[in-house]
């Protein structure tokens, strides 16, 4: 096994470091890598001009890098990312910031001429809030695993280092890959038992990349966590706190987990219920019975691959977060490719049939 630098290296400041790397050699005009510094602001959308020098900052001002071009004035603000994503609002700040503080960068120029993009640097794998990002342009450049690696291949066998960060791409981008199909174990185990990536590609193959992206108060929006080491993952359908005319501060959502029996879907109800309020409590049994017989008669009227006496019932809805219904998951994945496209197909109807039906639902 060859030993490898960014097998250790893993954390983002030492990818900060290697992007430093190969945006520094566009200042070593003779050098063999110099077209790969060149080729990098080409990725970015900016040729270099004739002579043009780049300056390289490390944590300014909390940015990740900051490569300055005073020739061309322009600033690139990068916000690099391995496995975690952007937040806080972090490339908004940064621009704001950076347009505040840009006189202390010691520029002797205009600084208020300066062009400030900002790129979205992410090698890991791009989930719902990553794709938010994009869709709604929150930085001017996006790059991703896939196509750094493009380029980064284009000079291989010409530096050690290199060498070992490709090889270390390439198993990243080749592990998302393997660990992103749930339809396969690994050990007597399903990846989607084991993995969020193999959760959130199973949320995405019933309802799509873009599926109500937009949608107000973040239905449709996929995230994820652990309980007792255990990975869960969930995206909310429902937000009935906003629903008209109602005054109560539910959710319904579905979620990926797991128990003794296996992998499981599971639709639930969530409420910030005040257990010492009779009268809160009474309220909340009787929505959950009453989203829970909605639930029966779409599925008895439906013809799904599922059957309202094969779907686990939940508890009474006493809870906080209560399990409406639950379809276990093994059976359809040892069948997949007999089975899979009918239950992605009658989940997502079912969803958006009790959707259609909260009218009736809630008093």
């Amino acid at each position: 096994m060859k030993n490898n630098l960014f097998s250790f290296a893993t954390s983002e400041l030492s990818q900060d470091a290697f992007i430093c790397w190969c945006v520094n050699w566009a200042n070593f005009s003779e050098a063999d890598l110099f077209d790969l510094g060149v080729d990098f602001f080409k990725m970015i959308g900016i040729t270099l001009g004739y002579e043009e020098r780049v300056e390289i900052k490390r944590q300014f001002n909390k940015i990740d890098v900051l490569l300055v071009l005073n020739k061309s004035r322009k600033m690139i603000i990068i916000e690099d990312k391995t496995f975690t994503s952007e937040h806080d609002d972090q490339i908004k700040r940064y621009r704001e910031l950076l347009t505040k503080e840009i006189k202390n960068l010691d520029i002797n120029d205009n600084f208020d001429s300066y062009e400030i993009i900002t790129v979205y640097f992410k090698t890991g794998f791009f989930y719902d809030y990553d794709r938010m990002i994009e869709n709604k342009k929150i930085a001017d450049v996006i790059i991703n695993g896939e196509m750094f690696l493009k380029l980064l291949r284009k000079y291989s066998g010409q530096s050690e280092i290199l060498d070992d960060y490709i090889e270390y791409l390439e198993s990243l981008v080749n592990w998302y890959n393997e660990y992103g199909d749930y339809t396969k174990k690994n050990e007597q185990v399903w990846y989607i038992s084991k993995e969020h990536i193999a959760q959130y590609k199973f949320i995405k193959t019933i309802w799509g990349e873009n599926y109500n992206r937009e949608k107000e108060y973040g239905s449709y929006y996929v995230y994820s966590g652990s309980s007792f080491g255990r990975p869960w993952t969930q995206m909310t359908v429902l937000p009935l706190f906003n629903a008209k005319d109602f005054k109560g501060n539910y959710e319904v959502f579905w979620r990926i987990d797991t128990d003794q029996h296996g992998p499981y879907i599971s639709l639930r109800l969530y409420e910030k219920l005040n257990k010492n309020n009779p009268d809160a409590v009474a309220d909340h049994e009787n929505l959950y019975k009453n989203i829970k017989d909605e639930l029966k008669k779409i599925v008895d009227n439906s013809g799904y691959i599922f059957k309202w006496e094969e779907i686990k019932s939940g508890n009474t809805g006493r809870y906080k977060e209560s399990s409406i219904i639950s379809i276990g998951l093994e059976k359809y994945l040892r069948a997949w490719d007999k089975l899979g496209s009918k239950l992605v197909k009658d989940i997502k109807d079912l969803t958006e049939q009790f959707i259609i039906a909260t009218d009736n639902i809630i008093d």
